[in-house]
């Protein structure tokens, strides 16, 4: 974890909780989960959810980190794929989902590398007390 955050704790519940949304909705039945689905194009729906995943830990952790950030994403939307090819009947592994994960994992390494890493201390400075860290 970066020492420079003053509600690190936080970030990561938030952060975990995010991982956890993903794969439920993931593995929901498709009827459950189409009237949602049918907003975006599945594509970009996968590579949403990972580019937010992948950059939110990017924030969380220092740029020496990242490539293990980026392969535990990188597993998480292959076992994810296999979890729906092996215990759901509505869902199918797709190659082509875990292709536009890769994107989204590999575009927000590109944006964080490009500035977007601070997001976290940003929003810090936002909130109340945001004085400097004793």
């Amino acid at each position: 974890m970066r020492t420079d955050l003053r509600f690190p704790r936080m970030w990561l519940v938030i952060g975990w909780s995010m991982v956890m949304f993903v794969v439920v909705t993931c593995m929901l039945p498709a009827p459950v989960i189409e009237p949602v689905a049918e907003l975006l194009w599945d594509k970009a729906e996968h590579a949403l959810a990972f580019f937010g995943m992948t950059l939110w830990f990017c924030g969380l952790y220092p740029a020496s980190k990242w490539r293990k950030v980026a392969i535990a994403f990188l597993l998480l939307g292959i076992g994810i794929e296999l979890a729906q090819g092996a215990f759901t009947t509505t869902r199918a592994a797709d190659v082509h989902d875990a292709i536009a994960d890769t994107v989204g994992v590999l575009a927000a390494l590109l944006v964080a590398w490009l500035g977007l890493k601070d997001w976290a201390r940003m929003l810090e400075r936002l909130l109340p007390g945001s004085g400097p860290r004793v």
